[in-house]
């Protein structure tokens, strides 16, 4: 193990797996699912797609208004804090990616020990 590299990025994968352990996700993800079961192509990106895209999009939105939920709403300062930051830095990589500045980062994943498959525990 190389000691200033994280541990997924030493991993060898065939092509298909490695999105799955990079330290970046997709903003988003939009599969034929006809024709890729595997969700391996994702074709959000693709101009093909884009009509079907914005769809899925306004009616996120709307069922997000209408059910309240909460999932564009961060974590509070102290949640954040329990967690590392790691919450701050996923939520900003997120509104990044939206405005297309960025990709979307998932923090915890660096510190992912080779050890221990598991979710990093919460700091204390």
């Amino acid at each position: 193990m190389k000691p200033n590299q994280p541990f997924f990025a030493q991993l060898h994968f065939h092509h298909t797996h490695r999105p799955f352990a990079a330290p970046h996700a997709p903003a988003e993800e939009l599969y034929d699912l006809e024709t890729d079961p595997h969700e391996i192509h994702n074709l959000a990106a693709t101009p093909d797609h884009r009509a079907t895209l914005e769809k899925l999009r306004a009616a996120l939105d709307r069922w997000m208004e209408e059910t309240g939920d909460q999932g564009r709403t961060p974590e509070s300062p102290e949640i954040d804090a329990k967690w590392g930051g790691y919450m701050r830095e996923f939520w900003d990589s997120v509104e990044a990616s939206r405005q297309g500045k960025g990709k979307v980062s998932v923090p915890w994943l660096r510190n992912w020990p080779a050890s221990s498959p598991q979710t990093p525990k919460p700091s204390k």
